[in-house]
Order: C-alpha cells, then sequence, then structure tokens
C-alpha cells in the first residue's frame, strides 16, 4: 500500500494542535511513518541491577557549572573511541580553540551502568554526563501510573473535539493505551534532561542534539524553550524517498531554533522537501573516509570476489539481510561473504549467539569483527539497504548494489543517484557477474564516479566558520 507522508504528517499534526493539552507530543508513535520496520529488543525487566542505577551521572559538576554548549550524543557500547565522538567528530577541537566551554551528555543505549560507563571514559578529556533513557517498571511504577491517567484524561476530553475522518483513524492507530504506556522511556530520559539543566546548568546557552525525529527531541527542544536556550538539530542520518517528521512544521514550541546537515545533498533536500522550514546550515561532519579512487582492476583481476552485506540496526532489517547473505553464499560457494553488525545490536549476546550458530557450517559467510575501513579495503562489493555505510563504500571504491523488497518503497540513501538496484537474488547473481566481466568499463566507471563525486556531497569536512557563526 503506497504511503502518503504528505498526507500523514499534516493530518497527525492538526491533531497534535487539537490535543496539545494532553501533552500528547511526547508519545513516540505517531511521530513515525507507518507501521515500525523493527521488533523490540527483549529486556529483562527482572533485572534488579536496573532498579538501583543511577539516573544520571555528572564526570565533573565544576566543569559542567561553565558549559556553554550542550552536546547530546549517544553511548553505543565497546565501538565508542573515548576521546572521539562518532556523531561530532572534531567539532570539540574547534571550540577548544575558541575556548568555549562545552559538554557532552551520553544517552546510555546499552545494557552497562553508567558507573561502568563512567570508568570506561575516566581519562576522557571532555566533560561529559551519563544518562539513563531505560525505565524500569518497578523504579517508575509512579511514571507508569501517572500515564495511565493521562490515556483516561485523553479518553474522556477528547469526545468534545471534533476529528475529522483521516484524523480519528491516526487516533485509533497511534494514540491507544500501549502507546501511551510506551512514551515512560521518552519521559524518562527527557525528565533526567532536566534535572540536569535544573539542578547543574546556570551557564549553557545553546543545546545541540542529533534530530531523527524522536518524540524526545521534541521534548528537549520544548525545554529549551522554556529556559531560553538555543537549540539545533543536527541531522547526521541519510536522506531517503520516504520523509519523516522532520521535514514538516510542527507547532513553533516543537521546532529547533536552526538545523545542521552533513552536506550540500542533504541541504539540498531539506530545502526541496521543507518549504516552510528556514534557518538550515551546512556544518559538514565529523565522520572520517577513506576517499579512494574506483579501481575496476579489483574486481575483474581477483580469483574470487570479497562481498560485504551491511544492514541497518535494526533485529528485522538484520535478519532479512542475513537470510538473504546465508543464500547468497550458498549459491557462489567460490565467493566470500561478509556481514557486518550494526554495534548497538551486538550487545545482545543472545542474539549474536544466534546468528553465529546458524553459520557454523559455512565456510564462506563470516560475521564481521573488523573496523570499517578494514572491511572497505578488504572486500569489492557492497549489498545493502538503509544503511549510511553506503556512503563509506562508495568513497572507499566498492561498487554499492541497493537490495529492494518487493513492492516497498525505497529505503536506499543513495536513492537520486544510484542505478546498481535489485529486487531479489537472482538479480544480484547477474549484477556480481555482470560487473565480473570485461565488457562495458567505461560505462562502470562513469557510474562510478558520478556516485563518488555524489557521495562527498553527502558528508563534507566541518565547516569551522558556520559552526561558530550559528552556536
Amino acid at each position: 500500500m503506497k504511503i502518503d507522508p504528505d498526507k500523514y504528517f499534516n493530518t497527525f499534526i492538526r491533531v497534535l494542535k487539537k490535543t496539545i493539552s494532553f501533552n500528547t507530543y511526547y508519545l513516540p508513535n505517531p511521530y513515525k511513518l507507518g507501521e515500525v520496520r523493527d521488533y523490540e529488543k527483549k529486556i529483562n525487566h527482572l533485572n534488579f541491577k536496573k532498579i538501583f542505577d543511577h539516573n544520571y551521572l555528572i564526570h565533573d559538576k565544576k566543569k559542567f557549572a561553565e558549559t556553554k554548549v550542550i552536546f547530546l550524543s549517544h553511548y553505543l557500547g565497546y565501538e565508542h573511541i573515548k576521546d572521539e565522538d562518532f556523531y561530532y567528530g572534531k567539532i570539540f577541537n574547534i571550540l577548544k580553540k575558541k575556548k568555549i566551554n562545552y559538554s557532552i551528555l551520553m544517552i546510555n543505549k546499552t545494557n552497562f551502568q553508567l558507573q561502568d560507563i563512567k570508568k570506561k571514559f575516566k581519562n576522557t578529556i571532555h566533560s561529559r554526563i551519563y544518562v539513563n533513557q531505560y525505565s524500569h517498571p518497578v523504579k517508575d511504577i509512579k511514571l507508569i501510573i501517572k500515564l495511565f491517567i493521562n490515556y483516561l484524561s485523553f479518553v474522556f476530553k477528547k469526545t468534545y473535539i471534533k476529528f475529522n475522518r483521516e484524523e480519528k483513524k491516526i487516533i485509533s492507530e497511534k494514540f491507544t493505551f500501549l502507546n501511551f504506556i510506551k512514551a515512560r522511556t521518552t519521559l524518562k530520559l527527557v525528565n533526567n534532561i532536566e534535572s540536569i539543566l535544573n539542578d547543574y546548568s546556570n551557564n549553557t546557552q545553546c543545546i545541540v542534539f542529533t534530530f531523527e525525529g524522536h518524540a524526545f527531541e521534541r521534548m528537549l527542544i520544548e525545554i529549551c524553550k522554556k529556559k531560553k536556550i538555543k537549540s539545533i538539530g543536527y541531522f547526521f542520518s541519510v536522506i531517503r524517498q520516504l520523509k519523516t517528521n522532520i521535514f514538516y512544521k510542527f507547532p513553533k514550541f516543537l521546532m529547533p531554533d536552526d538545523i545542521f546537515t552533513t552536506g550540500s545533498v542533504v541541504k539540498n533536500y531539506f530545502k526541496k522537501n521543507s518549504t516552510k522550514i528556514q534557518n538550515i546550515h551546512m556544518v559538514g561532519s565529523g565522520r572520517k573516509f577513506l576517499n579512494k579512487k574506483f579501481n575496476i582492476k579489483r574486481i575483474l583481476s581477483s580469483e574470487t570476489c570479497n562481498i560485504l552485506i551491511c544492514p541497518e540496526g535494526l533485529y528485522t532489517e538484520t535478519d532479512i539481510m542475513f537470510n538473504l547473505g546465508l543464500s547468497l553464499s550458498q549459491k557462489k560457494t567460490k565467493f566470500n561473504f561478509n556481514f557486518r553488525i550494526h554495534p548497538e545490536l551486538k550487545q545482545n549476546k543472545k542474539y549474536m549467539g544466534n546468528l553465529n550458530n546458524r553459520i557454523k557450517n559455512f565456510r564462506n559467510f563470516k560475521i564481521s569483527n573488523n573496523s570499517l575501513d578494514d572491511d572497505i579495503n578488504h572486500n569489492h562489493i557492497l549489498i545493502y539497504r538503509g544503511s549510511s555505510i553506503c556512503v563509506n563504500g562508495v568513497l572507499g571504491g566498492m561498487v554499492p548494489i541497493y537490495y529492494k523488497l518487493h513492492n516497498e518503497i525505497s529505503l536506499d540513501p543513495l536513492f537520486e543517484i544510484n542505478q546498481f538496484k535489485a529486487e531479489n537474488e537472482s538479480q544480484i547473481l547477474r549484477y556480481i557477474d555482470l560487473l565480473r566481466l570485461h565488457k562495458n568499463k567505461k560505462k562502470l566507471n562513469n557510474k562510478m564516479k558520478s556516485l563518488m563525486n555524489y557521495c562527498k556531497l553527502y558528508y563534507e569536512n566541518f565547516d569551522e566558520k558556520n559552526i561558530l557563526k550559528y552556536l
């Protein structure tokens, strides 16, 4: 079924405006278009350690009290390098050079306790705050009761509001009792951040957060408005054919003051698809890329062919791509298939154990534990769906093949330019065979040249002038 994002989000925003007094904007699910593409990771609610974990820890309270700019980041686990941030990179060097005090507020997205994370960063050169987002049903029973009361109030009061058919449909599907209760994680996180700002932050002038369209981001913006703190949404992710909620004009108190983008490709997409949103600035990205020239001989001269498969950090997507890889490896036994899993999913030992058990008898299919650069250097072809690694792969000289499911709206971050697309295994295998033939070298070189030029503008180098101007 075709989904119309304009129709959905404009309808949702109307519902939001009509029910704003009920605080419905903290419900996560309505911000997502259609069905959620991932199943939830099961958390052990009987883990009593979580009950006694801190809501937040501050590395150095004195430094934090002097902070002018707060950067909201995410702790993903063992791949998080101590003094480099995956999202903001070397932006902190720019601020240090200008003697601008800053702090990094890290949301814990792992099963580690905050005290353990703080120990990992004991020698950090940055001012850091570690925040929990997980809401334990026992510890946060008051929050659950509050949400239950809010839901009853919403059900009663909405009968006095006039909704059209489309609005009623969204309410029945998205404003359910279950979605109210699920909002406890969002509220828990935002309450923790607000407590930090109230109790320890006196000089904060600006908060920069990763802008992906989550409910907690809108609530953080509201807090910034109340405290007269500038809010900046940094869109570090990828663009897709199907627009998300960040491209739409929400009520002013839920809109960031400025939006930062990583490159001209993303900025231009914002300009084309969000005519009512102003203050969009290209500041660049701290992400590192290999920037190698495409060498067709890598594919033609190799006795075998090394293929890298990269899913997004979603269980459903990982399952789809894992099954695809297993099937391809059985049909192309002389090829090597390397599967790269998102670091957040690697934290789930049970899930990883199941995947490893499934490949015990496969000689040409392996789960990679290499660095991303090593994977790009050692593989020739990339098979992907929605992962931003397609940009890294192209700039590292890999040929990208997008795998599209039948009747699916494209998830391809390179949908504006990539012509290597396949909807089934046979098409993928045909592409691989064609790439390894000596025909149409010039055509392939031209396609890769266009892809590489495009990707260079996806994540550009940091623009120091713009960063300092708009912070």
